[in-house]
């Protein structure tokens, strides 16, 4: 799935997507894209408020945090450890990788 104006070079956009590892529900799932405000360091800047959001939203809080890259694990670190939040950066993630591709497979994400 690529993203972009006709003319211009196409992007693909990133997906942030935050699951229950034991239920594999989908809590929230947003696309993110460098060609918005800021560039790479406003969507990263952006990945805390949205993880916030969803959490606040479905009224939970985890007491552990696994990401799929260490950069992830970077950045998300300070706001974890200010509320006791451990962030963990895990090489398997196969069970969210499952769940991403059943999601990229359902009919929004068809073209």
């Amino acid at each position: 799935m690529y993203t972009g104006e006709k003319n211009e070079r196409p992007q693909i956009p990133y997906m942030l997507l935050l699951t229950d590892r034991e239920s594999s529900f989908i809590l929230g799932a947003q696309l993110l894209s460098v060609n918005d405000d800021g560039g790479w360091p406003g969507m990263m800047a952006k990945i805390p408020d949205h993880l916030m959001e969803t959490l606040l939203k479905h009224k939970v809080r985890p007491t552990r945090i696994h990401v799929s890259t260490p950069w992830l694990e970077k950045l998300l670190d300070p706001p974890g450890r200010a509320t006791d939040v451990y962030v963990e950066y895990r090489e398997d993630m196969s069970a969210q990788m499952a769940v991403l591709g059943e999601l990229l497979n359902s009919p929004p994400f068809q073209q």
